[in-house]
């Protein structure tokens, strides 16, 4: 039997979106030693997709699809390309569309597919709650993030999460696909939403806890988001 929603959360969403018990939300901001063999941090299992197995369906519903599941292999010390990152409200066509054009270019430099991790496609639904706990492992295992920035992008609590997660790190490499001008003219954490009430309310204490004031948070997607903006699509973050 499926466990129940924490109070405050949405049932739908809790069984078919990365939204899962507030008792594991700390783990998402739990520093990662790369040394670390995965059995020492709970044997998450890295597996990535190729884009060339992936469809557009996959971006219209948040939908569990045991078949794309099926479509993603164990990373078995293969490096991941990209952190594919998105907002379920934005439009698919237009996401389908910008990653495209990426994964085309990619192509053109490298002579093959991009690896990437896809939450629909790499995350056993089945068991989202404990798949979830390790996003930062996850993130880590990945060379960049690719973010689809539609409008509702950075109003999605999730999506900027995943996006701090590569910006906070020494050497990051950040692709942002703007898919409307106006998604990166203004953000403030505080306004991001989550499906679950109770997920955003320790989320938002733990952004707190990161960066020291949420001003400071907002700043740093805010510069993130403009910054790629200005340079046309594209921006690649070294400290």
């Amino acid at each position: 039997m499926a466990a129940a929603p924490p109070q405050g959360c949405s049932p739908v969403h809790w069984a078919t979106s990365p939204f899962y018990s507030p008792v594991d939300s700390e783990a998402i901001f739990a520093p990662v030693e790369p040394e670390a063999p995965a059995a020492a941090r709970g044997g998450p299992c890295l597996r990535y997709v190729t884009l060339d197995r992936v469809h557009l369906d996959a971006f219209a519903t948040n939908s569990p699809d045991p078949a794309a599941y099926s479509c993603s292999r164990p990373a078995d010390g293969q490096s991941i390309d990209a952190l594919i990152s998105h907002s379920w409200q934005d439009q698919p066509q237009a996401k389908w569309q910008a990653l495209q054009r990426w994964r085309r270019a990619f192509v053109a430099q490298h002579g093959r597919e991009p690896r990437v991790f896809i939450d629909k496609y790499c995350l056993r639904q089945s068991q989202i709650s404990s798949e979830l706990r390790h996003l930062a492992f996850y993130a880590s295992q990945c060379d960049s993030i690719v973010a689809l920035v539609g409008g509702s992008f950075p109003k999605r609590l999730w999506c900027v999460i995943e996006l701090d997660l590569f910006l906070s790190r020494p050497e990051a490499r950040c692709t942002l696909l703007h898919l409307v001008p106006s998604a990166a003219r203004r953000f403030d954490v505080r306004e991001a939403q989550c499906a679950c009430d109770v997920d955003k309310e320790r989320l938002l204490g733990l952004v707190l806890q990161r960066t020291g004031s949420y001003d400071a948070f907002n700043r740093r997607i805010l510069s993130a988001l403009q910054g790629a903006h200005e340079r046309s699509v594209s921006m690649h973050v070294a400290r």
